[in-house]
């Protein structure tokens, strides 16, 4: 072999080093080799494979790219010389002109000896631009998780939190569709979308794990799901519930991607709880604020004393069963010297109730300072708070209007418990309805009775949380009770026998709460 053939293949190795050595992709570096190989043994077919399969092949018939790596079959296709470059690679060539040489051999096991060292490098390479591009990545999902934090911790609107994480995630994975959904009980579902519409959420209430929607089984939801091109679904949680969920647009999710997705998702929930739980606490100020301002309203609507009468004993107390009632009494001197009492019982509780107390008040005391009669009284203001209240919003009441010197009373009863007259030989008689509670319904008409209210008689009017208090057991104090109290009472002053009545209602509820509100009014006319 002359000098200058052995210079040529010698540059030739060089040249080839240059060129391997400034390679930046292993798939690029090993079709050069092939190239150069095939060249320097004039071979007419070729082959380079990496990590079992195929990566290039030349003249190989029946032999492409993405075929398994399988030594026999590439002998028998012709391939002579078969060497391996590195840990993870082979180069083959074969159908020369003539019978691959020693000195050829030798020449391609150096080249390929400096290649192995290339791909190793170009390897390493790769590997350290992937490592680094996985830690940007990393670092970057870790900055916008960060941002997402402090932009929950600024904000106290779930709806704003939800925003917030929509926004998130569209900027995130660049998607053009999504939804968002969060639910609690008590509170106002919230539903984000852009580019897809899924409303029905019950199925997916009990969703516990981020997945591909192609990992649903196969149903109505899931179909559902692909035709909006949904592509992963991933659940927002705190503790073992389910509180929302986040459908992701349709694209290939990995491991990863969806586990900080659901990292983002946790951060979501817990700041929707959070939020949740300040609107309620607000909520929460602010009924308070209603019922003291209500509880006030009702306190003030109430007589600071009962008009002192000659011959009569009258007390009054009502006890809410919460901390605004419904109940109401009242008792009104009349320019005639006649004196109204008056129990009710508004329907509704809270701000609105105390209201239609105030306009019942208002409108009672404005009708009987005219000398209507109490009948006319109560039609007219049947109308008016007909006309000036909700379908919904009535009182019942019962109204009586006693002339003091001659002891003559009239009654209407307007939808409420019955009265009671205890005689002064213990005899009793019931005051029933005689008409629709007040503002239920226009233009009714209203019953009137007239009786004598003798000395030593007395007249008690109350709520039906007297005689409908239960005990323990469910059972009702009932209006056979109260009659027996008051007979027990009837020699005491109106004040203990109002008295008397609270003490005797506890001891017969015992434990059961108290849930409606009581009201006991006692008028009795005194022995001259």
């Amino acid at each position: 072999m002359s000098l200058t053939f052995e210079s040529a293949r010698l540059e030739a190795l060089v040249e080839s080093a240059r060129m391997l050595q400034g390679a930046t992709d292993v798939d690029q570096l090993l079709q050069h080799l092939l190239r150069s190989a095939m060249a320097h043994v004039l071979a007419r077919r070729g082959f380079v494979a990496r990590d079992g399969a195929i990566t290039h092949a030349r003249g190989l018939a029946g032999v492409h790219a993405g075929a398994a790596y399988e030594e026999d079959a590439l002998r028998a296709a012709g391939i002579e010389l078969i060497l391996p470059v590195g840990a993870s690679a082979h180069i083959g060539v074969g159908t020369t002109p003539t019978a691959i040489q020693p000195d050829q051999e030798q020449f391609l096991a150096a080249l390929v000896g400096i290649s192995a060292g290339a791909v190793e490098n170009v390897r390493f390479a790769a590997d350290v631009r992937r490592l680094n591009l996985n830690l940007d990545r990393k670092l970057q999902e870790l900055r916008t998780l960060l941002d997402l934090v402090r932009g929950f911790t600024s904000v106290v609107d779930p709806d704003e939190v939800v925003r917030l994480l929509a926004l998130t995630l569209a900027g995130q994975f660049m998607l053009s569709r999504y939804v968002v959904a969060a639910w609690k009980e008590g509170q106002p579902p919230i539903l984000r979308a852009k580019g897809a519409r899924f409303e029905n959420m019950e199925p997916l209430r009990e969703l516990a794990t981020a997945m591909p929607v192609a990992d649903l089984d196969s149903g109505a939801v899931r179909e559902e799901l692909i035709a909006q091109r949904i592509g992963a679904l991933v659940p927002l949680r705190t503790g073992d519930h389910t509180i929302g969920v986040l459908l992701l647009g349709a694209r290939t999710y990995t491991a990863d991607e969806l586990e900080y997705t659901r990292g983002l998702a946790d951060q979501a929930a817990v700041a929707l709880e959070n939020a949740w739980h300040f609107r309620e606490t607000v909520e929460k100020k602010k009924l308070e604020k209603e019922l003291e301002l209500a509880a006030d309203i009702q306190r003030r609507l109430l007589p600071a004393a009962l008009p002192a009468v000659e011959g009569y004993d009258v007390a009054a107390n009502t006890r809410p069963a919460r901390h605004v009632g419904g109940d109401y009494y009242d008792a009104i001197q009349r320019a005639d010297g006649r004196v109204v009492y008056c129990v009710a019982d508004v329907s509704g509780k809270g701000i609105a109730a105390s209201l239609l107390m105030s306009n019942f008040q208002a409108s009672l005391r404005a009708f009987l300072s005219s000398a209507i009669p109490l009948v006319e009284v109560v039609t007219r203001m049947n109308n008016l708070m007909h006309a000036s209240t909700a379908a919904n919003k009535y009182v019942t009441a019962i109204f009586m209007d006693v002339d003091p010197a001659s002891g003559h009373a009239r009654v209407v009863n307007a939808g409420h418990n019955d009265g009671v007259i205890l005689r002064a030989d213990g005899t009793a008689e019931r005051l029933k309805a005689g008409g629709l509670a007040v503002g239920l319904m226009p233009g009714r008409t209203y019953n009137e009775t007239e009786w004598q209210l003798a000395p030593g008689d007395l007249v008690a009017l109350y709520s039906d949380g007297v005689t409908e208090a239960n005990d323990p057991e469910e059972n009702e104090y009932s209006i056979e009770r109260l009659i027996e109290l008051l007979r027990e009472k009837r020699a005491e002053s109106a004040d203990a026998i109002v008295r008397a009545t609270y003490e005797s209602v506890d001891a017969f509820a015992s434990t059961a709460p108290q849930y409606d509100d009581i009201t006991m009014m006692v008028v009795r006319r005194v022995l001259t």
